[in-house]
C-alpha cells in the first residue's frame, strides 16, 4: 500500500515533486539534503492545517501571508534559536521557489520571526543577567525550581557548556568542588566552584524528594524517573524567558560570565578583549631566548 495517498494529496505530492526536481538539478543540492527540506516542508504544512492529514497544496497556495508568519513564530517559540534559523532558511527557499513559478503572489518572511535575529550582542548586558537570576525560572515545584537555577549558576559562574553538565553524576559534587571532563585528555578531575554556584547545588539536592545515588545522574527530569537531556531543558526554559519577555541561552549566559571575570581581573573601566590580553602577554616574551631554551632541552637538538 502506497502510505504516500493516506498522507498527502496528489495536489501536493506533485508539487514536491517539482521542487525536488529544482533543488537536485538547478541548485545541485545532493538527496540527503533534499530530505532534511522535505522533513522541514512537511512538519511546517502539517501545522499549518492544525495536524491535520493528508497534507494538501492548497494549506501553502491559499494561505495568506500573516497566517503562514504565524503559524512560523508559533513554531520558533518552541525550537532553540538555531533550528529556527534552519528552519526559515529552508522555508524561504520553498516559497522562493512558488512565487519564482507564479504559483503564489507573495513571499512570507520567516527570517524576522526566528527567536534570536541576526547580529545579537555575543553577551548579555549585567541588567539582562540579573533579571535571569531574579525571575528565571520560576516552578511551583521548589526542587525543580532549584535545579534549573543551578544550571543557570554554572552556565554563568561555572562557565560550563549544556553536554557537560548533563552527563554529570550526583558522586562528581563533592559540596564545594565538581568533577569535571579535560578537554585536551578527557580526564576527570575536581574543580573548585564559586561559593554561589555551590550553594545552589547543595540547595537543589536537599530538595530533591527522593534518594538518589553517588551514580546516578546529578540532574533529574520533573517526573524524576529519568535525566533530563540539554535539548529538552533548553526549550524550558526558553519557554520560561519568553513569559518575561527575555531571549537569552546557555551560550550567551557563559558568554556573558567570561566577560565579567575578565572585566574583573582587568579593573575597573578595562575594555581589553581576551585577544587583546593575549596580544600584550605575547610581547613581553623573548622569543630568541624561548627557542635556545627548548634547543637545549629538547633530545632531538641534543
Amino acid at each position: 500500500m502506497d502510505r504516500t495517498k493516506k498522507t498527502m494529496e496528489p495536489g501536493y505530492s506533485e508539487l514536491l515533486d517539482g521542487y525536488q526536481r529544482w533543488l537536485l538539478v538547478d541548485a545541485q543540492i545532493s538527496t540527503a539534503t533534499w530530505k532534511t527540506y522535505r522533513h522541514t516542508i512537511n512538519a511546517f504544512v502539517h501545522r499549518l492545517q492544525d495536524e491535520r492529514l493528508p497534507l494538501s497544496a492548497k494549506s501553502v497556495l491559499v494561505t495568506d501571508r500573516a497566517s503562514l508568519e504565524q503559524k512560523f513564530s508559533d513554531f520558533a517559540k518552541t525550537v532553540s534559536p538555531e533550528s529556527a534559523r534552519s528552519a526559515a532558511a529552508k522555508l524561504d527557499r520553498f516559497f522562493s521557489y512558488l512565487l519564482k513559478s507564479q504559483l503564489v503572489s507573495a513571499k512570507p518572511e520567516f527570517e524576522r520571526w526566528t527567536s534570536t535575529p541576526r547580529g545579537v550582542p555575543d553577551r548579555l548586558s549585567n541588567e539582562i543577567v540579573k533579571r535571569i537570576f531574579e525571575h528565571l525560572p520560576s516552578n511551583e515545584i521548589s526542587w525543580v525550581e532549584a535545579r534549573d537555577r543551578a544550571i543557570l549558576q554554572l552556565y554563568y559562574h561555572a562557565e560550563r557548556k549544556p553536554t557537560e553538565l548533563f552527563v554529570l553524576k550526583v558522586g562528581d559534587f563533592d559540596g564545594r568542588r565538581l568533577r569535571l571532563s579535560n578537554a585536551l585528555d578527557r580526564s576527570r578531575k575536581f574543580r573548585e566552584l564559586d561559593a554561589s554556584v555551590s550553594d545552589a547545588l547543595i540547595r537543589y539536592l536537599e530538595l530533591v524528594p527522593f534518594d538518589l545515588s553517588p551514580e546516578d545522574l546529578l540532574f533529574r527530569h520533573h517526573w524524576g524517573r529519568r535525566a533530563i537531556d540539554a535539548k529538552g531543558h533548553w526549550r524550558y526554559l526558553y519557554i520560561r524567558a519568553e513569559q518575561l519577555g527575555l531571549r537569552y541561552s546557555p551560550k550567551l549566559l557563559r558568554a556573558s560570565g567570561i566577560h565579567a571575570r575578565l572585566m574583573t581581573s582587568f579593573g575597573p573601566g578595562a575594555r581589553k578583549s581576551p585577544q587583546g590580553w593575549m596580544n600584550d602577554w605575547e610581547q613581553t616574551i623573548d622569543f630568541d631566548e624561548l627557542l635556545a631554551a627548548f634547543k637545549s632541552t629538547h633530545p632531538r637538538w641534543q
